[in-house]
């Protein structure tokens, strides 16, 4: 999860990851809250209180995570977090 911010601390290290501009806006604008990423090796260290760089083209929007959760699966996570808070403007998922 993630909460846009706009006053980083002090010298904070943010990590850069890329969205795709659907996203990216939403993320700017407050409207999506969960950001779902494969648990790469490269992830396993990210953390609550860490710092994140999303970008798309020369946009960027700073943001902190406030939780990392893990799920055994897309359905698990949707079922938990709820699709509205991944995509805010998909349509309503299929029973």
């Amino acid at each position: 999860m993630t909460h846009p911010s706009h006053r980083p601390e002090q010298g904070c290290r943010a990590r850069p990851m890329n969205l795709y501009r659907r996203y990216f806006d939403l993320v700017a604008a407050g409207r999506k809250t969960v950001e779902v990423r494969v648990q790469y090796p490269s992830l396993r260290d990210l953390a609550a209180g860490r710092y994140l760089r999303f970008a798309c083209g020369q946009d960027e929007c700073l943001v902190r995570v406030v939780r990392v959760a893990r799920y055994t699966s897309f359905e698990e996570m949707l079922d938990a977090e709820g699709p509205a808070r991944v995509d805010p403007d998909a349509r309503a998922r299929n029973s």
